[in-house]
């Protein structure tokens, strides 16, 4: 049976409509996004500002860009994994 086949190969949480880890995945996909953009703004705020030390935020862009890229992919692998 069809329902049977999904419930094996996706889980009953699909089933619904509503994929609890696809929805953590997004949640955590976010909230990294969203620590980019505040540290991109705290720069531009201290380039603005003329803070001469306005680059000591590059290496925290490059591990916040690095953190969210790898969510991004987390989520990517999911929903192409579980098609939800």
């Amino acid at each position: 049976m069809m329902t049977e086949w999904l419930q094996i190969e996706h889980g009953p949480e699909c089933l619904t409509g509503v994929c609890i880890e696809k929805q953590r995945l997004s949640q955590e996909l976010l909230a990294n996004i969203s620590e980019v953009l505040d540290l991109q703004h705290q720069q531009l705020r201290a380039v603005v500002s003329k803070d001469p030390d306005f680059a000591r935020f590059d290496i925290l862009l490059a591990m916040a860009t690095a953190k969210k890229r790898k969510c991004k992919y987390t989520y990517l692998k999911h929903v192409e994994t579980h098609g939800c």
